[in-house]
C-alpha cells in the first residue's frame, strides 16, 4: 500500500537507531542501536521469526563481542514484549513449535539518513517549487475556485480524521485516484498550492503539516498531477513532519526538508509498484 526506502542498515544508522511508525494505531516508537539490528532481521524474515531465531542471529552478528547468550535472550524478549504491547507485531502460534513474530503490514521505520540525502541531491524543478512570496499568475475566478476547494478540503480532512482516525486517513490519501485524462503544468501545481495557502488564512484553526499535505496531495491528483504525500521524522531531537512532492520536487514546503528528515513512507497512489516494503540488499 505504501512505498518506503530500502531496509538495509548502514553503520551510521546502526549507531543512531531509528523510529517506527504504526499507521493504524497512530503510534511512534524509538529503537536504539541494538534493537534496530533485531528489527532489521525481522524485516528480512517477513513471514515471521521466533525469539530463538533472533537470538541465534545476534550471536552471529556479535561474534567476537563479549555478550552472553543469556543477555541476548533477555534483550530479545524485552524488545518483542514492548513491540507487541504497542501493536507493531503480530504473534502466530505454531503447532509443536515456539511462537513466531511478524511485523504488521502498516508499520514502517525511518530509512538510512544517507538515502534521504542522496534523493535530495538529485535536484528539483524550480518551476514547481514552493515560493510563498511569489504568487503564481491566475485569473480571479480560478483563484476563488481554488481557494474554496482548499477550504472545503481542509474541513473534510478534519471531519474524516475525527471519525475514522489517522490510519484510515493515510489509506484514503494513498488510494486517492490520479485523474489520468487531465494534463497538468508546473504553473497549475503552484496555482493549486497557492489556493490552499489562501484558504489556510481564512480557516478558523491552525493547519498542521499533515493536514496541509494531505489536502495538497488529493487536490493535485484531481488535476492529474502524480502527487505523493511523504511522512518523515528526526530522532534526535524527535520531530515528525509531512509534505507533498511532485516528481521529486517539494511543492508545499522548503526543498531542504528532504535533507533534514528521514522518510517513513510515501503515499503514492496508483503509481505504486509494490504493496509492501522491500528488504534492501
Amino acid at each position: 500500500m505504501f512505498a518506503t526506502q530500502a531496509h538495509s542498515i548502514d553503520q551510521s544508522q546502526e549507531r543512531d537507531g531509528c523510529l517506527l511508525l504504526w499507521l493504524e494505531g497512530n503510534v511512534l516508537f524509538s529503537l536504539n542501536e541494538s534493537a534496530l539490528v533485531i528489527w532489521a532481521e525481522m524485516e528480512r524474515n517477513s513471514k515471521g521469526a521466533s525469539r530463538e531465531q533472533l537470538v541465534e542471529y545476534l550471536c552471529k552478528y556479535y561474534t567476537g563481542c563479549d555478550v552472553s547468550k543469556v543477555r541476548l535472550r533477555q534483550d530479545v524478549r524485552d524488545l518483542i514484549d514492548h513491540l507487541l504491547k504497542r501493536g507493531f507485531l503480530t504473534r502466530e502460534d505454531v503447532n509443536g513449535g515456539p511462537p513466531s513474530y511478524r511485523i504488521k503490514e502498516d508499520v514502517f521505520r525511518t530509512a538510512a539518513h544517507a538515502l534521504v540525502h542522496a534523493g535530495y541531491s538529485q535536484g528539483f524543478d524550480s518551476a514547481m517549487a514552493h515560493r510563498p512570496s511569489e504568487a503564481p499568475a491566475v485569473d480571479r475566478v480560478q483563484a476563488i475556485i481554488d481557494s474554496c476547494l482548499g477550504f472545503t478540503a481542509l474541513l473534510a480532512y478534519e471531519a474524516f480524521l475525527r471519525l475514522r482516525g489517522f490510519g484510515r486517513l493515510c489509506v484514503l490519501v494513498e488510494r486517492w485516484p490520479i485523474a489520468r485524462q487531465r494534463r497538468w503544468t508546473a504553473v497549475r501545481v503552484r496555482q493549486i498550492c497557492a489556493g490552499i495557502d489562501r484558504a489556510r488564512l481564512w480557516y478558523p484553526k491552525k493547519i498542521q503539516c499533515l493536514q496541509h499535505s494531505a489536502v495538497v496531495t488529493c487536490l493535485l491528483r484531481l488535476q492529474g498531477v502524480p502527487a505523493q504525500m511523504v511522512f518523515a521524522a528526526t530522532r534526535k531531537p524527535f520531530y515528525a513532519h509531512a509534505w507533498c512532492e511532485v516528481e521529486g520536487t517539494v511543492v508545499n514546503d522548503e526543498q531542504s526538508v528532504r535533507g533534514r528528515y528521514s522518510t517513513f513512507t510515501r503515499c503514492i497512489g496508483n503509481q505504486r509498484s509494490e504493496m509492501r516494503n522491500e528488504v534492501g540488499s
